[in-house]
């Protein structure tokens, strides 16, 4: 049961901020559409683009995205799974594979948040920047490792419910709606 509290909490609290970014990317999203829309009327109907840097900015905008939602998405569990082989094991072998699935992704999550952080440090060392609107990159590799640390957290989280329900230390199953 203390394993399953300590699951828990770690999983309230980085919902708490996962949420906002989640929140903030849906407004980043909204601001692509207006971008895109208003690029596209213009190259139309007026014969060129009165906006610089579209393309950069647009890519620039969904990296942001990407990265604020993938932790508020984990803990929503909305995140693709295949379960043809593993509905069929009893509940114990499902939580045991599943503990063991999360630790590997626990690793991959870590090793791209070490990748993100350290990339980001390169860039400012070298002011590497866009090439249209001279954005420099370095803080959009910074906010990918900060959401990768949400998203390590998020995981350690859930893999911390399996292995307490393998362990026969939790009465109903770790993930939500199932």
């Amino acid at each position: 049961m203390r394993l399953e509290k300590i699951a828990r909490q770690l999983e309230a609290k980085v919902s708490l901020v996962s949420q906002p970014t989640y929140i903030f990317a849906c407004f980043l999203i909204a601001s692509l559409v207006l971008l895109t829309t208003v690029d596209v009327i213009d190259r139309r109907f007026l014969g060129a683009s009165f906006i610089v840097g579209t393309y950069e900015l647009s890519g620039l905008i969904v990296s942001v995205v990407c990265f604020a939602t993938i932790a508020h998405t984990q803990f929503l569990r909305r995140h693709i799974m295949i379960d043809l082989i593993t509905e069929r094991l009893p509940r114990r072998g499902q939580a045991i594979l599943a503990a063991i699935m999360y630790f590997l992704y626990f690793g991959i999550a870590c090793v791209l948040t070490w990748g993100m952080f350290t990339h980001g440090l390169d860039l400012v060392r070298s002011g590497k920047a866009s090439v249209s609107l001279a954005i420099p990159l370095y803080p959009f590799y910074f906010f990918g490792a900060f959401g990768c640390v949400l998203l390590v957290l998020m995981v350690l989280a859930h893999f911390l419910l399996y292995v307490a329900e393998a362990l026969g230390k939790r009465g109903s199953q770790a993930a939500p709606g199932n």
